[in-house]
């Protein structure tokens, strides 16, 4: 690891095998840059697209998490995401996502959009609302996809995406 960037430190003991103790560091991925463009014109077919850029020490795929302004629960998707622009013209509006690795560590970032005629100015935050407690979630959740008669690390994938969805669900309240 390099200096600045954070770990999932994983410490998995079996509750009828104590001595068989697994543990586990896994690079976070990080959020190199946020980027918001206006799409479409203007009126009714104008969207905000907003991209983010992410990499991971590990180089392990990454996936995405998005809440907030525009979205009725919180959704997984691609490194970008549109929304109507009408929602981030109307007020100040924030995204919420969360980039998750296979292993279930994370980094998740506030989008603050306003959208003055044209012009679209935003503020990232690193972390989001609330993150402690939804941490503390995230690590329950997580430690529930390692299966039982694995190798104490690895998780399922598909509750590993729901993880990711609740924690996005969670940071987005």
């Amino acid at each position: 690891m390099k200096n600045g960037e954070t770990a999932q430190i994983t410490l998995t003991v079996r509750a009828d095998n104590p001595s068989d103790t697994k543990i586990n560091v896994d690079a976070a991925p990080r959020i190199d840059a946020v980027d918001v463009t206006l799409k479409g014109g203007l009126g009714d077919n104008q969207r905000a697209e907003i991209h983010v850029a992410a990499t991971d020490a590990d180089s392990d795929k990454l996936s995405y998490f998005w809440s907030g302004a525009g979205l009725a629960r919180a959704v997984e998707g691609g490194s970008t995401i549109t929304i109507p622009a009408a929602i981030a013209a109307a007020a100040p509006a924030t995204v919420h996502v969360v980039v998750q690795d296979p292993e279930g560590a994370t980094a998740q970032a506030s989008i603050a959009i306003d959208i003055l005629g044209t012009e679209v100015h935003t503020t990232t935050t690193p972390g989001g609302h609330e993150v402690g407690s939804c941490q503390e979630a995230h690590a329950q959740c997580k430690a529930a996809c390692v299966p039982e008669h694995g190798d104490g690390v690895s998780m399922d994938a598909s509750c590993a995406s729901q993880c990711g969805l609740a924690l996005a669900e969670c940071v987005g309240r």
